[in-house]
């Protein structure tokens, strides 16, 4: 019975693992999350825990060797795991938010709070009936709590390793839901030949249902079915093509007509073959143009679905390396294949390198005249690694002696708030750390240009003209008359006394200033009510708290 008994807590551990990795990473992907929206969840589950552990140890000392109950919460909490996971990716329709709104801290803390309550509850509940059960078997007292714990700790290691290595990059999330089902249910199938009870007899009725439950959508196409019914559901019957889940991030293709949107964890990142013509000319032709003959081109990032078509169109480049984390994303975009993008990653001037950005940039022997930071703003600290002091030097020592970053930050042309001016301050702060000459163009996105030469503080829209004449590059956006209104000194004048009063720190890897203000940016224009915690909260110091 012992040996049964400890099967099933390296069961329970397991699948609490599982089902709290798979539960945040779907809300994450519903919510566009950060570190901070997985902070909020994670809490939200240890609340549930507590909970459930207060009120299992008060059952647990009523209740006398009771396995029956013990076998059936388990059983309770399987069955619950797939029922949030479907929850979880249709919590926008209920509480009436479209599927490609963002939304802020207020509605992640009530959302998780609410999804998490069953499996987080009734995992805390196992775990001191459990303490109370192998007391009752062995009278060891207090010290069945250690071993206990140990064994659900044990059973919570394999079930990471497991998740992120083989369920994960393999399986969708009800497919690995109704997977632990069965695992729950076989190891509660040898627990119960003691049971003479009613409450036995209806614990095996349980498992065997679960059983055949379970080993009919694993067999068949049940899992399959509900994975693509709630998918329909989560993005609110749009056409989604393709949903795949690798290592790093979810990627979701959804076809209108003949368009492509690609979206990454619930954000839109490419558009194709029409792509967000504005971005990708204004992005790639103003620092393209600021270099005379650029040769060699870094894109780190968002290079593919307009971008790279942009730079393939000067005649002087014969070297793109364009860097991906993730070999998924592309892949994908070349399942979905365009003209576009057919003729961006098929182009033999175009190295394609599937690594860490930060790991490239220490590693490649090339130099480089113009590199593009493709990311967005920092939303993670993931991306907040490619805005600091850290990274601008290291991306100083492989530019060539004239050579140019642009990267592009959220902006405004009516009004900045304390926030974003903030966070343009500071990244802006940060890069003048770095590189002593800059040139901003304001706009609804900003795009900063910074070199080692003063040539880029010197430009102007007839010698931007001028270089895209005698190119003889085809835009359907990049005129004189665009460049002249972009890049007029009005804007120029307004964006930096708009700036004059922002005060900021400078944005470095151990302190992720640049990602605190794109947090209170976005918290206040989807939850202002919190604006007064965040403005609080910047005035803490580490060494204050400890």
């Amino acid at each position: 019975m012992l040996y049964y008994f400890i099967s099933s807590l390296l069961v329970v551990g397991l699948g609490g693992i599982v089902a709290q990795t798979i539960l945040l990473r779907e809300l994450l992907i519903i919510f566009s999350g950060n570190e901070f929206s997985i902070g909020v969840i994670i809490g939200s589950w240890v609340i549930w825990e507590a909970i459930g552990a207060y009120t299992g140890g008060r059952w647990g000392r009523k209740i006398e060797k009771n396995i029956g109950m013990f076998v059936f919460l388990i059983i309770l909490f399987s069955i619950f795991f797939p029922i949030s996971i479907y929850f979880t990716r249709i919590i926008k329709i209920l509480t009436g938010i479209p599927s490609e709104i963002g939304v802020g801290i207020i509605p992640i803390l009530y959302s998780s709070f609410l999804v998490l309550l069953p499996t987080g509850f009734l995992h805390g509940f196992l775990f001191t009936l459990a303490c109370s059960i192998h007391n009752q078997i062995t009278k060891e007292g207090s010290s069945s709590i250690g071993k206990v714990y140990f064994y659900e700790i044990l059973g919570t290691i394999i079930g990471g390793i497991l998740v992120n290595l083989l369920f994960i990059p393999y399986f969708n999330s009800f497919q690995i839901a109704i997977g632990i089902m069965l695992l729950s249910a076989i190891s509660c199938l040898f627990l119960i030949s003691s049971f003479r009870t009613f409450r036995g007899r209806l614990s095996l009725i349980s498992i065997l249902l679960v059983l055949a439950l379970s080993f009919i959508f694993l067999a068949g196409k049940g899992a399959e079915n509900i994975h693509l019914l709630s998918i329909k559901k989560q993005w609110q019957d749009k056409n989604v093509i393709s949903y795949e889940n690798s290592f790093y991030q979810n990627i979701v293709v959804i076809q209108s007509e003949n368009q492509y949107t690609f979206f990454s964890d619930g954000i839109p990142i490419i558009t194709t073959p029409i792509p967000d013509i504005t971005f990708v000319e204004e992005f790639a032709h103003f620092p393209l143009l600021s270099y005379q003959s650029p040769e060699t081109v870094l894109v780190l990032s968002g290079g593919a679905g307009g971008l790279i078509n942009e730079i393939l169109k000067y005649p002087n480049v014969k070297r793109i390396d364009y860097i991906e984390i993730d070999a998924l994303m592309l892949k994908t975009i070349k399942k979905f294949s365009t003209p576009l993008t057919e003729k961006e990653l098929s182009d033999p001037r175009v190295h394609l390198h599937y690594l860490d950005g930060r790991v490239f940039i220490k590693e490649t022997p090339v130099k480089y005249d113009v590199i593009l930071l493709g990311l967005s703003p920092p939303q993670t600290l993931q991306t907040n690694r490619f805005f600091t002091e850290e990274f601008f030097k290291s991306i100083k020592n492989i530019l060539k002696e004239k050579g140019i970053l642009a990267i592009t930050l959220t902006g405004s042309l009516a009004y900045y708030s304390r926030e974003l001016k903030k966070l343009n301050t500071c990244i802006l702060q940060t890069l003048g750390k770095v590189f002593p000459y800059k040139f901003v163009v304001p706009g609804d996105i900003n795009i900063f240009m910074v070199s080692d030469s003063e040539d880029i503080s010197r430009i102007s829209p007839s010698l931007l003209n001028y270089r895209l004449k005698t190119n003889k590059i085809r835009t359907n956006l990049i005129t004189l008359t665009h460049l002249k209104y972009r890049m007029h000194e009005r804007w120029q004048n307004w964006f930096f006394n708009s700036m004059k009063d922002a005060e900021t720190s400078l944005n470095r890897d151990f302190t992720p200033k640049g990602l605190f203000y794109n947090i209170a940016y976005s918290n206040l224009l989807f939850s202002p009510s919190l604006k007064t915690i965040f403005d609080h909260a910047e005035r803490i110091k580490l060494s204050s708290i400890v």
